[in-house]
């Protein structure tokens, strides 16, 4: 047996939604999902709320994402793939669009989209509300018109000023800060923060502004993520007008918290990250394990305003666009001279002085050039913030585990984010002006779908995963059951046991989508097992193709062993000389095997180009 995709029937569906129990009977117990860490980790989403599954790739409308996220207290799991084109047109003009999140509760899994996942085109998903998570999913903004500007994923409140109050800045820095915007004739309002947010396993890239934002939040995480290639060229509505940023991220809550790790920011000219705060209380920022690959004015640096960071444990690369001048510049202060960094274990590729002594590392921008020595010296210190991270890598096996492992990596790492992580890795990335300088074959890739398994109740929960934990297949109650603190649909998407048992659950992903005849670059799935290594494990699949063994590709056994001390293993899918083009293979996992479980994705494709 093998998972099945849905019938026509159950695919017409617009969506379904589904009571489960309330959000508030949650507390600070139970994290957002295994494995998360940081100031965010208790982000509870959508846990208790209703199930919305996405039926069409649609900017708006029923069975959209946007429709999917328009009210509260909502779990939103794909029963497509593909793009979601957020240009609209107003008068002669084309304009990009928002995928707008403005009510809290929210869990979007984009791991569970059939096929080869979800790709937000020429808007940017924008989040006003408080505990969101959003995991697995892409955001590619692209040059939409002359003098557009845009994030390409951005978390903060909606309303255009500053955060004020017991639940952002104090009155005190806001009228300070009020005086100064008036003088100059700006005029800002207060307006509340956002707290818990978790953004996860996401890529964004080729945004008209920073990639990514998070500002204005208290208890936020971000990890696993991709800001890349924000783009450069001149655009006299940004100040500077060449505008290839990483990130805008912070908190400007008086002693809030945030975290952000395993990041890669590539092929950006500045902001990898740009820390925001300035309450009169400073936040505590924990930067830990991240990547940063050629930058071309700022690695990693602070703005105007005080904040407190903790910088561990992150790996800095120079590339091409990278001056010589600032390639062992790996953090900058660029304006209040009470901001503080402790630095620990960064390493800066190229400078053994800058990655012995951290210090070294350190630069202080034109406004803070006055300072003296010792004021200097006061802003890097010995000792931590707050608590810090549980587990904190070397900066050397983070950079192998950030190009492995971050960006939207289920159900596949697209063409997008593989090119990227190759051009870190043999230093070829460059900072581009437009996506469309890219080779045509390079730009939004075509992502392809396949049938979502079978969910004969429509509750989210495919049938094949409900029959290994008991679950009663038109039931579709039994979604929102509680087991360890998670909902059944969250120990489906988690890859998590509801019972409690050792049995291990495989999944399987495309790390390399498609299959090239011309370049000999093969395809390649990746079958992934929770729980123990102790032992091998023998996970048995069976391959659907319009494609030819033998003549389009390699035959496949239906059979890989995971060693023993390894997580994962690796299925090749070979194209021949022969081959045609344009052909999919599709791997499916065999379910109702003794010695595993089959958890999401359970099938995975990749497509042979010649």
């Amino acid at each position: 047996m093998r998972c099945s995709p849905h019938s026509t029937l159950a695919v017409s569906i617009a969506c379904t939604l589904l009571p489960v129990l309330s959000a508030p009977l949650f507390g600070e117990s139970v994290p957002a999902f295994p494995g998360v860490e940081g100031a965010g980790q208790f982000t509870t989403g959508g846990r208790g709320g209703a199930v919305y599954r996405v039926t069409n790739l649609n900017a708006d409308g029923p069975g959209s994402l946007a429709d999917a996220v328009s009210q509260p207290n909502r779990i939103v799991v794909f029963d497509v793939s593909g793009i979601i084109d957020l240009t609209h047109a107003k008068g002669d003009k084309v304009k990009g669009g928002k995928l707008e999140i403005t009510q809290p509760n929210i869990t979007i899994a984009g791991q569970t989209a059939p096929g080869e996942g979800i790709c937000l085109k020429g808007g940017a998903l924008e989040i006003s509300a408080s505990n969101v998570m959003v995991r697995y999913l892409r955001s590619r903004r692209g040059f939409v018109r002359d003098q557009d500007t845009g994030d390409a994923i951005e978390v903060k409140p909606t309303t255009k000023g500053v955060a004020l109050a017991a639940s952002g800045q104090t009155t005190e820095a806001f009228e300070k800060r009020k005086a100064k915007k008036e003088a100059r004739g700006k005029f800002i309002h207060a307006f509340d923060s956002l707290t818990n947010i978790v953004i996860d396993h996401c890529s964004a890239s080729w945004a008209t502004d920073e990639n990514l934002t998070v500002t204005h939040t208290d208890r936020s995480t971000v990890s696993y993520s991709i800001a890349a290639e924000g783009l450069d060229y001149t655009n006299a509505r940004q100040t500077p007008p060449n505008h290839s940023e990483g990130s805008l991220w912070g908190s400007e809550v008086p002693d809030g918290r945030a975290t952000m790790h395993h990041m890669l920011y590539a092929n950006n000219r500045l902001r990898n990250p740009r820390m925001t705060g300035g309450a009169d209380v400073p936040a505590v920022l924990t930067l830990f394990n991240n990547v940063v690959a050629n930058w071309s004015e700022f690695a990693t640096h602070t703005g105007s305003e005080r904040v407190h960071v903790n910088w561990l444990g992150n790996y800095y690369q120079p590339g091409s666009d990278t001056p010589a001048a600032i390639r062992a510049n790996a953090f900058g202060f660029q304006g209040d001279p009470e901001a503080r960094v402790y630095p620990s274990g960064n390493v800066i590729h190229g400078s053994d002085a800058s990655t012995e002594d951290n210090r070294r590392a350190v630069d202080w921008g034109s406004k803070l050039r006055n300072l003296t020595p010792e004021q200097r010296s006061a802003m890097v210190v010995d000792a931590p913030f707050a608590e810090l991270p549980a587990k904190v890598q070397s900066a050397t096996e983070a950079y192998e585990t950030v190009l492995a492992e971050s960006g939207a990596t289920l159900p596949a790492r697209d063409a997008t984010d593989l090119r990227i992580i190759h051009g870190v890795r043999d230093g070829s990335g460059r900072i581009l002006q437009k996506a469309t300088d890219l080779p045509a074959d390079q730009r939004w890739p075509d992502y392809r779908a396949l049938p979502a398994p079978v969910d004969s109740d429509h509750d989210g929960i495919p049938d094949y995963w409900e029959k290994q934990f008991g679950l009663n297949l038109n039931d579709a109650t039994d979604s929102a059951k509680l087991s360890g603190g998670y909902a059944n649909i969250e120990h489906y998407f988690n890859n998590t046991d509801p019972t409690g048992g050792t049995t291990p659950l495989v999944y399987v992903s495309a790390t390399v989508s498609r299959a090239v005849v011309a370049s000999g670059q093969a395809g390649e799935w990746r079958v992934t097992r929770t729980g123990s290594t102790a032992e091998p494990l023998h996970v048995e699949y069976a391959i659907t193709s319009d494609a030819a063994e033998g003549t389009d590709f390699q035959a496949l056994p239906g059979r890989i062993m995971i060693p023993a001390g390894q997580q994962s293993a690796v299925i090749p899918v070979s194209a021949l000389p022969t081959a045609g083009d344009n052909r999919t293979v599709t791997i499916s996992l065999a379910t109702g095997h003794p010695e595993y479980h089959v958890g999401c994705p359970c099938q995975s494709l990749v497509v042979i180009r010649k």
